[in-house]
């Protein structure tokens, strides 16, 4: 940080200054001279010192003193003409006193020595020592170079890129991703998206960070992607007949009825507890690595009351299991359902990711999240806190379960998204009391055909229960 003092120790003053106050050494807070108001018996008559902010300041320090008759003749401080509360209405005997006062965006900076008709008592008038502006220094330094640059998913239409976070002084603000040499699109995150490609070919790709000074880092090294050839179109996903039913109970502990998924799906456990505390999904059987969603009371990021969990793991082999959802709260209440799904992608099954809160609705249309892939699934689950009768999804298949402490749906889309950029939404109606809680919503993107078109199974939805 850059500053520009003024402790008015010599004539030479470092600041722009108009009005009647002088320079005087009757008082200093360090050193001999100070900024002094004039000395005066007249009645209603206020001085000033007006003082050119500079441009860049940002702060303003000094100290002030005051003798003057209490209540009646007043130091104050004014930023473009406002009185500054904190730093106004000052008289009697005070000591010598710091303020500091943001200045950014003004340009004038008052002392003012206000006079009320009266006796002349105390010394009447005020003092200003050790100004002090301070500016930012110009930052110049650029972003550290993304590494790792890298395609996370590559269909014929369309690659998902990722990269490293870049590292700056002040803070990367974005991302500029180029394609072939051309500066295609900012991002936010480390994560992008780029839509609209041909099948079968070649793609050169860089990043550069920027932040919020405007400063660019050099570009990333090149990452060369391949677009897929093109393809049949995505799997058809389904859920298996294997899915165990829904389980629910008045108990912070949940689990699933024994099943044997097949090898290759995915299992998708939606799960809603009324306690607020996070959620722990665990299984007998295999060792699986759960990738969870939730949407929780307890995690400060402003959720409804309750607890809604979606958690995806990948089955390699196929043996008997069980799932459990354990709530954080002791005594609590909710319900499990898991589904069993076949057609994922098998590297990456996840897609759109999206948490809502619903606060007192007789009637609500998510809308979940904007899908990005074709013949993507849609799997949500939402915790009502409240417990209605009613607590349905009236458009998708549904499992309603109903506790001591709340009830609950959990739901997915029978129908699948014809195309990415299609708006999913869902739809709950209560019947009597209402719709308050957490909803959670995952896509789940489907694995893509090559070849002939093959059946990855004939199985049907489970039905409603």
């Amino acid at each position: 940080m850059a500053t520009i003092v003024e402790d008015f120790e010599d004539t030479a003053f470092n600041i722009v200054m108009a009005g009647p106050w002088i320079r005087s050494d009757t008082a200093a807070q360090t050193g001999s001279w100070s900024l002094r108001s004039p000395l005066t018996t007249t009645n209603n008559t206020s001085y000033n010192a007006d003082i050119a902010i500079p441009p860049s300041a940002t702060t303003v320090t000094f100290h002030y003193r005051v003798s003057s008759e209490s209540t009646y003749d007043l130091f104050n401080t004014l930023l473009d003409g406002v009185q500054v509360a904190a730093v106004s209405g000052k008289s009697g005997e005070i000591p010598w006193t710091p303020a500091t006062l943001d200045v950014t965006g003004k340009t004038t900076l008052t002392f003012q020595y206000k006079k009320d008709p009266s006796d002349r008592d105390g010394s009447d008038c005020a003092w200003v020592d050790n100004l002090v502006f301070t500016m930012p220094v110009a930052d110049t330094e650029r972003p550290s170079v993304p590494t790792n640059l890298r395609a996370t998913r590559t269909t014929p239409t369309r690659v998902a890129l990722a990269w490293d976070a870049s590292a700056d002084n002040t803070g990367v603000t974005g991302y500029e991703v180029y394609r072939d040499g051309v500066l295609i699109a900012t991002a936010a995150a480390t994560t992008y998206n780029d839509p609209g490609r041909t099948p079968a070919t070649n793609y050169a790709y860089r990043v550069a960070a920027r932040d919020g000074s405007g400063n660019v880092s050099a570009l990333s090294s090149p990452h060369t992607v391949t677009t897929n050839e093109p393809s049949n179109g995505p799997a058809e996903i389904l859920i298996d007949p294997s899915s165990p039913p829904l389980a629910s109970a008045n108990s912070s502990t949940i689990t699933t009825a024994t099943f044997t998924p097949p090898g290759g799906s995915l299992l998708i456990a939606l799960s809603g507890f009324s306690g607020g505390q996070p959620t722990a999904i665990t299984n007998t059987g295999p060792t699986l690595e759960w990738t969870k969603h939730e949407s929780a009371a307890s995690d400060g990021t402003g959720a409804e009351r309750g607890t809604a969990t979606v958690a995806v793991a990948q089955i390699d082999a196929s043996q008997p299991m069980t799932v459990t959802a354990t709530s954080g709260t002791f005594g609590d209440s909710g319900g499990l359902l898991v589904l069993v799904v076949t057609g994922t992608h098998p590297d990456e099954a996840i897609g759109a990711v999206s948490r809502i809160k619903v606060s007192n609705e007789m009637s609500f249309t998510a809308n979940l999240y904007t899908s990005t892939t074709e013949g993507s699934l849609a799997v949500a689950t939402f915790y009502n806190w409240n417990i209605d009768s009613n607590s349905v999804d009236a458009s998708a298949a549904g499992w309603p379960y109903s506790g001591n402490r709340g009830s609950g749906i959990a739901a997915y889309k029978t129908a699948v998204t014809e195309e990415e950029g299609t708006l999913v939404q869902m739809t709950y109606t209560a019947a009597d009391v209402g719709l308050r809680g957490n909803i959670v919503a995952v896509e789940i993107l489907p694995a893509l055909l090559s070849g002939p078109a093959t059946v990855i199974h004939g199985w049907g939805p489970l039905p409603v229960t």
